[in-house]
Order: C-alpha cells, then structure tokens, then sequence
C-alpha cells in the first residue's frame, strides 16, 4: 500500500481498511496475533537516541 498527497484517515483508522484486514489475514500464519487477526505488537526497547 502506498499512500500519496493527503491522506483521508488517521494513521490509526487504517485498521479499519479492508486492504489491511486481508494483509493481516494473509500473514495469520507468519506472525502471532489476536483471534480476529489483528497483529499482538510488543513494545521494542530504545536501542540509540540520536539527538
């Protein structure tokens, strides 16, 4: 998915999008999720700050 110029919904509405939700689908097998295929996303630890 490629997004260009102004973007019509929030970066957090894009798990509404029907793209996203067969993108997470798809990739069910490949990464943990939840049971309606929403990604489980864990926090990573800050390696560097560049300041």
């Amino acid at each position: 998915m490629i997004l260009v110029g102004r973007v019509s919904c929030a970066v957090d509405d894009l798990k509404n999008l029907q793209i996203v939700q067969k993108w997470w689908e798809t990739m069910a097998d490949l990464m943990e999720n939840h049971p309606n295929n929403t990604p489980i996303f864990q926090p990573l630890p800050e390696v560097f700050h560049m300041a």
